[in-house]
């Protein structure tokens, strides 16, 4: 028994990881870029959210090389919280990001 219960959560493991998407963040200046790929492949057309800066566009999509540049303005250094769904989905990931005001 043990073991069945072993091989269904290897394989809820496995099913729920190729759902992921491979999220990095690059803090500039004025902004973050933003790149999205699965398995080593860009994805198009992934659209990022920034969650708690009022002032930011609602939406930004990735371009062909899965990457986005996301404009900020801020005056404090602060933890930035990105949202990302691949397209074709309705699954969200979310990474969280330290921006720094002193560059």
């Amino acid at each position: 028994m043990a073991t069945i219960k072993t091989v269904i959560a290897s394989g809820l493991l496995l099913l729920s990881g190729t759902a992921l998407a491979d999220i990095k963040i690059a803090d500039t200046h004025s902004g973050a870029w933003i790149s999205v790929s699965h398995d080593g492949s860009p994805i198009k057309g992934a659209e990022v959210t920034v969650k708690n800066v009022p002032q930011q566009k609602s939406t930004f999509s990735t371009n062909e090389n899965g990457r986005v540049f996301i404009p900020l303005t801020l005056e404090n250094s602060r933890s930035i919280k990105y949202e990302v769904i691949k397209p074709g989905t309705n699954t969200t990931e979310t990474r969280i990001a330290f921006h720094s005001s002193n560059k």
